[in-house]
């Protein structure tokens, strides 16, 4: 028997699974510094989606209009490559230490069907219009380039999709990621803690906005995030106290109407 939305709610708000996202530390010189357990002391590590619509367009537009006022080939590719990480985390639910080890022989096809890191377990992605139109930008904004990934007009498919130019060929670090994820927030107002693992959240939060009024899309989703139960997903969606405190106004207001006579069951 399927669990009542009340249910997984209940069940979600005293859920204290949901892994933890570390802090972020600068050194002195500015570069963020990256350990496990960087967690700040009386601080909650719990990261929030942008459930805010005009915030989450600002964001979304925040990493293509920096593509454009970049004024270096460095800068370019370093704007589209992060426009590309943004997409490809919002479209995908993938987690940020699996979206950093994408190849291009991954992206470069309608989908795609690998191990997680965390999980060990195999997880099929479809890659949409919007991932596919990041990754066009990207091409666009580096062709010519010293950071042109074609080699004789073609994409080495063994490559990394988000590579760093330190190494020259390995993939960038989660903790850089982090960074400009955060920063990205930051530029356009949004309060709430963000990091990378807010991507994955926009996924499962917008598509239960979406599929609201469809019971089984909590489901599809716990099988699509490798989720154990119904609650842990539903808790991605980070109901807050002042939405829980929607549910006791409502409440009233269906007492109400039925006292009066009012009520016909359809809210």
């Amino acid at each position: 028997m399927a669990a009542t939305q009340f249910e997984v709610i209940k069940t979600a708000n005293n859920n204290n699974a949901e892994e933890p996202e570390a802090k972020i530390k600068r050194r002195k010189d500015g570069n963020p510094k990256w350990t496990r357990s960087n967690k700040q002391k009386g601080v909650s590590s719990l990261v929030y989606p942008i459930k805010n619509k005009e915030k989450f367009a600002a964001f979304n537009a925040y990493f293509r209009d920096q593509i454009d006022k970049s004024y270096t080939e460095y800068k370019r590719y370093v704007a589209a490559r992060n426009n590309l990480l943004v997409a490809v985390g919002n479209n995908t639910a993938y987690r940020i230490s699996d979206i950093v080890r994408l190849k291009w022989g991954d992206l470069l096809d309608d989908k795609t069907r690998k191990q997680e890191k965390k999980t060990k377990k195999f997880r099929t992605v479809y890659f949409n219009d919007l991932v596919t139109e990041a990754v066009d930008i990207f091409f666009e904004a580096v062709a010519g380039t010293k950071y042109d990934v074609k080699i004789d007009g073609e994409v080495p498919m063994d490559d990394y999709v988000f590579g760093t130019c330190k190494s020259g060929s390995g993939h960038m670090t989660e903790a850089n990621a982090l960074d400009f994820v955060k920063k990205g927030a930051k530029a356009v107002g949004i309060e709430d803690n963000i990091g990378t693992h807010t991507l994955r959240k926009n996924f499962v939060y917008w598509t239960l906005v979406d599929h609201k009024d469809d019971q089984n899309v909590l489901y599809t989703l716990m099988r699509l995030l490798n989720h154990s139960s119904p609650a842990m997903t539903f808790l991605y969606a980070t109901i807050t106290e002042e939405e829980t405190h929607v549910l006791f106004d409502d409440i009233a207001q269906t007492y109400k109407e039925i006292i009066s006579g009012a009520f016909n069951g359809l809210k």
